[in-house]
């Protein structure tokens, strides 16, 4: 009886931590630090789970991936990815889209981790079943061979990855309009394949627009916006425009230390860059 009591009690807050662990997106990560340990803890009490109480435990362990993988934790949110791969093949089957998702978390883990075989088997596999689950012109298709075009990109394909993105970019057109956010992701994603080929220009441009589009609707203290914001200063510094990298460089500099601190990989990432301009300026005492 204490057992079976104490199985319903956990289960009782593993369910009240999946109505409020919240998506990982960079306002919640304060809320989802607080909660980790305390989710954690709960998931260590469950018993075995079947339909829709598995399905909730399920969900706030993606909530907890989640959150390890947009904190770099990516050896820790490799081993829940993994599981909950192998819960959901076990429920759903490997098509059904539960499953998919869960093998799109596990992707970009291994992806972080530079793991790109693996990655790209899985990103495959991904583009071929929702192509068939969705049709080529759905989202999440398109999300699908933007990541694989992502790793292509990584591999050193370049070419591989261009056609892909350029398809996808004029598709998300088509079907969502210019401004959508699947048309500059694909358009952002272009931008890092013509720096690393060198195609400056290009790059800046792809990079200049989708910056803008990022501070316009995610704000200028968003982490992407500011990861863009220092890679389009980054691009004005290789082209020799000094000025104009120094300029942008103060600006995602102030912002960083402000929001993201002084121990933030972006906010050190642009400290280099500023010092890299004001040495080409022989302004380094600055």
């Amino acid at each position: 009886i204490i057992e079976h009591t104490f199985d319903e009690r956990a289960i009782q807050a593993m369910d009240t931590l999946a109505e409020v662990y919240p998506n990982a997106k960079y306002e919640n990560w304060a809320i989802c630090a607080a909660y980790l340990p305390h989710a954690v803890s709960v998931l260590k009490f469950i018993p075995e789970l079947h339909g829709k109480l598995l399905r909730r435990r399920l969900y706030l362990q993606e909530g907890i991936a989640y959150y390890l993988w947009s904190q770099g934790r990516d050896d820790e949110a490799e081993k829940l990815d993994l599981l909950i791969v192998e819960e959901n093949k076990k429920e759903f089957g490997i098509e059904h889209p539960e499953t998919l998702e869960s093998i799109a978390g596990l992707s970009s883990t291994y992806s972080n981790q530079n793991r790109l075989a693996e990655t790209e088997e899985l990103n495959s596999l991904l583009v071929t079943a929702y192509t068939k689950l969705y049709g080529p012109n759905d989202i999440i298709t398109m999300r699908s061979i933007r990541c694989l075009a992502a790793t292509y990109r990584k591999q050193c394909r370049f070419k591989e990855a261009e056609s892909l993105l350029l398809e996808v970019q004029e598709r998300a057109k088509s079907v969502f309009g210019e401004e959508h956010e699947e048309s500059i992701a694909a358009m952002g994603h272009l931008g890092l394949l013509y720096e690393d080929v060198g195609r400056w220009e290009e790059a800046e441009e792809c990079t200049t627009k989708d910056l803008e589009w990022h501070q316009k609707n995610l704000g200028p203290d968003n982490p992407w916006t500011l990861d863009l914001a220092c890679n389009l200063a980054s691009l004005h510094e290789t082209q020799g425009k000094l000025l104009e990298g120094k300029a942008l460089g103060i600006q995602t500099l102030q912002i960083c230390e402000d929001k993201l601190g002084l121990d933030d990989e972006r906010t050190r990432n642009c400290q280099q860059l500023l010092l890299n301009i004001y040495q080409e300026l022989d302004e380094w005492q600055n």
